[in-house]
């Protein structure tokens, strides 16, 4: 932005100087000694029109020797100078160019922050649900052992009784054993995942020894919002949805192309008019005086030019329209690709948002099979009628299912959430997100 408003900006300047002049003269005729003293104050700015203006106002003392004779008077000066492109900036077409393409890159830079934002959040998304998944093993894996540890009891109470022998006891304290490493693994996982959480969230280091297996984690519910989403017209068809990844690719081929066209235009010859109006004032007693007589612009002199420059191999200016032109294709390449992205992720999370409600389904009724053919297979071993290799294969579809279901919540989650973001970018969510207040942290 600032880049692109630098032509615009307006400067004050001034000078002062003190010169003491003892040159040898020519003529008798000439000043062999001048002290002066001057002052200027000067302002110039220019305009998007193509339009630059110059203002000076100057104070000059002067001490003059001639051959034994000396004199002193004071002069005072405005001038004002208007300067108007015609060719190369035309009307100030390059730089209203430049100074758009500095604003569009701007919000294309506000957009691209946003971006960032999202996947912050989509990775903060991740982290919870791997967390939640983490959870949900631990308490699967201990379902499995209470499981193994009832067979294990039911096993030994039959070898009492002479219905089972001592292989069916060691294959089930074997599976008791296996089903307890697997339950260590799991909570060693889940710890390691909540010392990383911890630490990365820069969350108090007491809380390192809580035990993650006691903290609740309530599953959010993305995917009636998202399901209507996808029967929504989509967010590349309205601007005013269109995702930040859209826009920040939009703007930067909106602020290539203003670019390009001030680089175009500067391509061209410079040719400008030029006008201008000084007035003085000159007094041999008072400093002031001589202000009042170019305050009442009684000796007016005008100006009126033309100026014209060309050059004749012009690299400077074909090096920046090259530049500007390969900015433009890159910057349209992305967009072009951004937005067939979009409608390719579209199309497919939208499909996968239905295909995994529909594995949810299903795989809430497997599991609920299992878990109930489990059940059925150790009440068949108890009573004499299954076998011990049939309740712990049982057993191990019921955790497969039950795994494979948790899985499946959290992947339908995410994909609900990634439909979101396509959609709105999360803006109703982060606003809320950036509202929390945690009590101690």
């Amino acid at each position: 932005y600032h880049r692109g408003r630098i032509p615009l900006e307006t400067r004050l300047y001034g000078k002062t100087y003190w010169s003491d002049n003892r040159n040898e003269t020519a003529t008798v005729f000439q000043p062999n000694a001048v002290d002066s003293h001057s002052v200027l104050l000067g302002a110039s700015t220019a305009f998007l029109s193509g339009t630059s203006l110059n203002v000076e106002l100057s104070q000059n003392s002067v001490e003059q020797t001639i051959m034994s004779s000396r004199s002193r008077y004071y002069e005072s000066k405005a001038a004002f100078t208007v300067t108007q492109n015609l060719w190369q900036d035309a009307l100030g077409e390059a730089m209203r160019g430049q100074a758009r393409s500095g604003e569009l890159a701007r919000e294309a830079a506000v957009a691209g922050v946003e971006v960032s934002v999202q996947e912050w959040a989509t990775s903060l998304m991740d982290v919870f649900y791997a967390s939640w998944l983490a959870q949900a093993r631990v308490f699967t894996a201990r379902d499995n052992l209470a499981r193994r540890e009832r067979l294990e009891t039911i096993t030994k109470i039959k070898e009492k009784r002479g219905t089972s022998e001592e292989p069916d006891v060691l294959q089930a304290s074997s599976a008791r054993i296996n089903a307890s490493v697997q339950l260590a693994e799991a909570e060693q996982a889940l710890n390691e995942r909540w010392r990383g959480l911890v630490i990365s969230l820069k969350l108090p280091e007491s809380w390192i020894h809580l035990d993650p297996r006691l903290i609740p984690i309530l599953l959010d519910n993305p995917v009636p919002a998202a399901r209507a989403a996808c029967q929504k017209l989509p967010a590349a068809e309205d601007g005013s949805r269109q995702t930040a990844k859209l826009r920040q690719r939009e703007l930067e081929l909106q602020a290539a192309e203003k670019s390009l066209q001030a680089a175009e235009s500067r391509m061209n010859p410079d040719l400008e008019l030029v006008a201008g109006v000084t007035a003085n004032g000159i007094n041999t007693r008072e400093r002031s005086d001589s202000f009042t007589e170019t305050r009442r612009f009684e000796h007016p002199n005008w100006l009126v030019g033309v100026n014209l420059t060309v050059p004749l191999s012009r690299h400077a200016e074909k090096l920046e329209r090259s530049q500007a032109l390969a900015n433009r294709d890159f910057a349209s390449a992305m967009a072009s690709d951004a937005k067939e992205g979009w409608r390719l992720d579209w199309i497919n999370y939208c499909a996968d948002l239905e295909r995994m409600v529909e594995t949810k389904e299903r795989l809430n009724q497997a599991y609920a099979s299992q878990a109930r053919r489990a059940r059925l297979e150790e009440r068949r071993f108890e009573i004499g009628r299954g076998t011990i290799l049939g309740v712990i294969q049982a057993g191990d579809d019921a955790t497969g299912s039950e795994l494979n279901l948790r899985n499946a919540e959290a992947s339908l989650r995410r994909i609900a959430w990634k439909v979101q973001r396509l959609h709105d970018g999360f803006r109703g969510q982060i606003a809320q997100w950036k509202k929390l207040e945690i009590p101690g942290l």
